[in-house]
């Protein structure tokens, strides 16, 4: 199937990878031609412009964006509005504001444009690993595009979640789950490096080696994980995190959980705090804020390095 992408970063030069690795022909668009010229040596066929890139693709089309959620989703799919028509489909891969997806859906409708929320996990390891894909939107749309979902997931890794926003919806609350898991392994190991010289444990103890702990922790503890692995090569890079200066950056979604958990008189108490040390993070210097950003670069590429 041929298959229209807009988006050739990190994640979208990845996904763009993986289907054409599954016998897909994908027609692709980025701003940085680099992208572009990179992508094609892989066997994609690059397009000179929006309209380009929609206009090499037969009826009805398919789509799929991976943007940075808000203004920038926001214009390029105003733009594909007036070169798209009855049938067409647009899938979103960003991190989408589920309450926008819902107004944006409303007015492709009008025009017979289908649109697909979709929240992506996996990362930049989601081309080696396949990736965790939660599906929003109209239920027919999704069944014929499922094609696309299963050749992207491994095991399965997808799911049809409900109407338009309910992709974007489950991510979100993916991503506060997933801050709260980095924010306690943050804590455990910022306290085994940190435990003060007054403390009776510090007088008797050995030498704690925290990429030994992070190994042994891997192997049948109740608390290993995927993010424990991604600390472990951090640690075994560097145990000092030299190369982050422990700010900690927020991608959105997660203020969006806690506006959400307002409006519904919810408490998420770790949550709602594990976004507040992020925040706090930017003005202190902690190891455990140094091994947040350790977790980002993992398993996203997100840069967060040392400055003086």
């Amino acid at each position: 199937m041929l298959i229209g992408i807009i988006g050739l970063g990190k994640m979208g030069g990845n996904i763009t990878k993986k289907l054409l690795k599954n016998n897909h022909t994908c027609a692709v668009f980025d701003k940085n031609r680099t992208n572009i010229k990179n992508i094609e040596k892989k066997g994609a066929i690059g397009a000179k412009s929006l309209k380009c890139l929609v206009l090499s693709l037969s009826s009805p089309r398919t789509i799929w964006l991976m943007l940075p959620a808000g203004k920038i989703t926001e214009k390029i799919i105003l733009k594909l509005r007036q070169y798209m028509g009855k049938g067409d489909t647009i899938l979103d891969g960003s991190n989408g504001y589920f309450k926008k997806d819902i107004k944006r859906s409303e007015k492709l409708v009008k025009r017979g444009i289908n649109y697909i929320d979709v929240g992506v996990s996996g990362g930049i390891w989601g081309l080696k690993r396949g990736y965790c894909l939660m599906i929003g939107g109209n239920k027919k749309i999704f069944l014929k595009k499922k094609y696309i979902f299963c050749n992207l997931s491994s095991n399965k890794g997808y799911m049809y979640c409900g109407k338009v926003g309910s992709g974007h919806f489950v991510k979100m609350i993916h991503n506060g789950i997933e801050y709260g898991m980095m924010q306690s392994y943050a804590e455990g190991f910022d306290m085994m490096k940190n435990i003060k010289k007054t403390n009776v444990f510090y007088k008797h103890r050995y030498k704690l080696n925290l990429y030994d702990i992070s190994e042994i922790w891997r192997r049948g503890s109740v608390i290993e994980s995927w993010l424990l692995d991604l600390i472990s090569v951090s640690l075994a890079n560097d145990v000092k995190l030299k190369e982050f200066n422990g700010k900690v950056n927020d991608s959105g979604e997660v203020r969006w959980l806690i506006q959400t958990a307002l409006e519904e008189s919810m408490p998420l108490e770790v949550l709602t705090t594990s976004l507040y040390v992020r925040f706090n993070s930017r003005n202190y210097n902690r190891y455990g804020n140094k091994l947040l950003s350790a977790m980002r670069k993992q398993f996203g590429g997100h840069l967060e390095h040392f400055e003086d």
